[in-house]
């Protein structure tokens, strides 16, 4: 896979391909078996400002992309689909990241997922992030505070269905497009 780690900043990912990383036996917490990963839990100086941008991470044991203690990154026009865990991970005071226009279909636990380990990630933005057939829901924010329906985070037009807390996607718009989703596959014509 891909990693920035701490005192690495404004570096850039772009229109990258990385699948198939991963031991299922290296600790969740060090961000093994991920696609992309921005930062390492509670380790300082946070990587700042740096972008992942129009790359494709599929099929990774973990997480497709992950933002761990790291502040003011982008994650913008990428794919996130079919990983061993969530499409796109922000954990351990991951703040002020924008994730948008991105794609997390088919991930085995959730499309975008937020953790609730302290630091809670604070003043994230999640705008036009299509999400669909993750597992256990497409949208999981486990923050608590004063942003979009009680999180510490803002959500605005992501099309999913399913969200802990209920509300944050928008309806998927499936007029003159064409969305199927079987057991095995994904297959999105849009």
């Amino acid at each position: 896979g891909i990693a920035i780690r701490p005192g690495s900043d404004s570096n850039s990912v772009v229109n990258c391909q990385v699948s198939g990383n991963g031991n299922p036996a290296t600790p969740d917490f060090t961000g093994g078996g991920s696609g992309i990963i921005i930062g390492s839990s509670n380790v300082a100086p946070a990587p700042l400002s740096n972008s992942v941008l129009g790359s494709t991470v599929n099929n990774n044991v973990r997480h497709g992309i992950l933002l761990t203690t790291t502040d003011g990154n982008t994650v913008k026009n990428s794919t996130a689909n079919g990983n061993g865990q969530s499409g796109i991970t922000l954990s351990f005071g991951a703040d002020g990241n924008t994730v948008q226009d991105n794609v997390a279909n088919g991930n085995a636990l959730r499309g975008i997922s937020v953790s609730g380990s302290v630091p809670q990630p604070d003043s994230n933005t999640f705008t036009g992030n299509q999400l669909a057939g993750n597992l256990v829901r497409d949208i999981e924010d486990f923050t608590a505070g004063g942003g979009t329906l009680g999180t510490r985070n803002t959500y605005i037009a992501n099309p999913c269905t399913t969200s802990l807390p209920g509300g944050l996607c928008v309806p998927p718009v499936v007029g003159g497009k064409n969305l199927k989703i079987a057991t095995g596959s994904i297959d999105l014509t849009w």
